[in-house]
């Protein structure tokens, strides 16, 4: 017997969220993803690597970006 048609779609989302994750990991580079009008959703673990600070605290304070832009970027940046 098959599962039912949503469990199924949860499944998959959770494969490929897990796949991508497994990526973004080894890319050597940090992948993130933020909606245009909305917080922060993922950053990959090589930020702190990279910037110093800890996935936490990019995702766990809104606008942490911002405050960590360089003052010569930030004018062109924002």
């Amino acid at each position: 017997m098959q599962g039912h048609p949503l469990d199924r779609a949860i499944e998959d989302v959770a494969r490929i969220e897990t796949a991508y994750r497994d990526l973004a990991a080894r890319l050597g580079t940090v992948a993130y993803l933020m909606p245009v009008d909305g917080p922060l959703r993922y950053i990959g673990p090589g930020i702190e690597d990279l910037l110093g600070y800890p996935v936490e605290e990019w995702l766990s304070r809104p606008g942490f970006w911002r405050e960590v832009l360089h003052p010569e970027d930030r004018d062109r940046v924002l």
